[in-house]
């Protein structure tokens, strides 16, 4: 889970959403990560962790046990990316 899931992730809760759902090949590592989900926790959010690669077709399962067991998904929003570093 990056800084662009997390950053908006935070602009959603912001306005308004209740359940948000991660997506991560790494799940929650960060510093940032962990301290984000603890603070949508305490407003309560709710957020969950989710790791799975999203390239791998077993993501179907994974969003199908979303869509029936956490909420229905309303949106998706895909924020992988690659930053080369010039230097």
């Amino acid at each position: 889970t990056g800084g662009l899931g997390l950053h908006i992730a935070e602009m959603l809760v912001d306005r308004g959403v209740k359940h948000i759902v991660l997506l991560s090949r790494s799940g929650a590592t960060s510093t940032r990560a962990v301290s984000l989900i603890k603070y949508f926790q305490e407003k309560d959010i709710d957020v969950r962790v989710i790791q799975v690669d999203v390239a791998d077709r077993s993501v179907f399962a994974v969003l199908d046990q979303i869509n029936e067991n956490i909420a229905p998904i309303s949106a998706i929003i895909h924020t992988a990316g690659i930053v080369k570093d010039s230097t």
